[in-house]
């Protein structure tokens, strides 16, 4: 299982998931754009589903891992 397609918030992000576990994280702030390329590992057979991000190849991120945990709030 992976995560589809673009996640978008109000702050001008939005997180493309691609196959073979890579995505990009998109941002921007004002005029400026940013791209970022990461990888990501969903892990669904925890009791909380965990959703993490390493692999960056540019920005404040390289070199670390963001952990995350999710809620399904609808298939």
């Amino acid at each position: 299982m992976a995560p589809e397609g673009h996640w978008t918030n109000h702050e001008g992000q939005e997180m493309i998931f691609l196959a073979g576990n890579k995505a990009l994280w998109l941002t921007q702030f004002g005029s400026q754009n940013d791209t970022d390329y990461f990888d990501y590992r969903l892990d669904c057979s925890a009791e909380t589903p965990a959703l993490d991000f390493n692999g960056f190849q540019t920005g404040p991120f390289t070199g670390k891992t963001l952990f995350g945990i999710f809620e399904w709030t609808s298939d």
